[in-house]
């Protein structure tokens, strides 16, 4: 009986070790089991990454290639509507351009025909004037000469004084003192020509480049005059002093002048009227001009 039973105990015992053992095998088994199922689900894992990464890279360049080319033709289509935009309002500018030359053509042709009517009238009135004052001084000589006859030593003294008077004309103007031109001005209706020219080339000596003060103010006033004698020398001699002076009180003269019926007043009138072209004229500063030139007797007989 014993014995059965030991047998029994050890069968039972051998039992027992052999579950253990098998259970101890089986654990091992899982642990490996788990081990090998983890590499492989990294494995999946990684693979899904990278084809997951992959996907999404070609379907990021696929996206970025559509954009572009969305914004390619948007921007094509914005030039297109800017260059067409663009086009329209250079032809309306160029509509509008083309209309504002034309009526300002029309204008300036309108005034550029009422000022050369004006010109001409103003040159015939002239022209009539100093035709009508040559008839009268030729009449007055012709009278002069035939009643008061002058022998050839009177003519003699006369020619000599004429030319101490031109020598002491120059020497006043070449001193450029101011104290001389009332002694210029004394002059300016001299019956002969070439002491008028004398007494502009003066007076334009002692001006020039001074300041205005009462003296400057006479002698731009006597030039003003012989800027209006009935020599067209004497004119031109004095508009060119005229211009010597920078002032614009002599610019009133400069303006009729570039009205003179002789080519050679007019010219050195527009070439000094280009130093005074900017200086504002006042009413207060135009002087009264005379048309023609006139002697001391045809003023004191007015």
């Amino acid at each position: 009986m014993k014995i059965i039973i030991a047998i029994i105990l050890s069968v039972f015992i051998g039992m027992l070790i052999g579950a253990g053992l098998t259970y101890l095998r089986t654990q091992k088994k899982i642990k490996q089991q788990k081990r090998r199922y983890t590499r492989q689900s990294r494995k999946e894992i990684e693979e899904l990454e990278k084809t997951y990464r992959s996907r999404l890279q070609e379907k990021t360049q696929s996206l970025q290639a559509e954009h572009q080319n969305q914004l390619n033709q948007t921007e094509a289509e914005l030039n297109q509507q800017h260059e067409n935009r663009l086009q329209e309002t250079i032809n309306s500018m160029k509509k509008d351009h083309q209309a504002q030359l034309s009526s300002l053509k029309q204008k300036l042709e309108q005034e550029h025909e009422s000022q050369l009517q004006e010109t001409i009238n103003n040159l015939k009135a002239d022209y009539e004037n100093r035709i009508q004052t040559l008839i009268q001084q030729s009449d007055k000589t012709a009278e002069n000469n035939q009643y008061n006859p002058i022998n050839p030593n009177e003519q003699d003294k006369k020619h000599q004084k004429e030319e101490e008077l031109s020598q002491k004309i120059i020497a006043w103007g070449d001193s450029g003192k101011v104290s001389h031109i009332p002694q210029l001005t004394h002059y300016v209706y001299h019956c002969d020509s070439y002491i008028r020219e004398l007494i502009g080339s003066a007076l334009g000596k002692i001006s020039a480049d001074k300041k205005v003060d009462s003296e400057i103010q006479k002698a731009i006033e006597t030039l003003g005059k012989l800027s209006q004698d009935s020599e067209a020398s004497v004119r031109k001699v004095a508009v060119d002093a005229l211009g010597s002076i920078k002032s614009e009180k002599v610019v009133p003269f400069l303006k009729q002048a570039m009205r003179d019926s002789d080519s050679s007043v007019v010219k050195s009138a527009s070439s000094a009227m280009t130093y005074y072209k900017f200086y504002p004229v006042s009413r207060s500063n135009q002087p009264t001009v005379k048309k023609k030139y006139q002697n001391p007797d045809s003023e004191k007989k007015s």
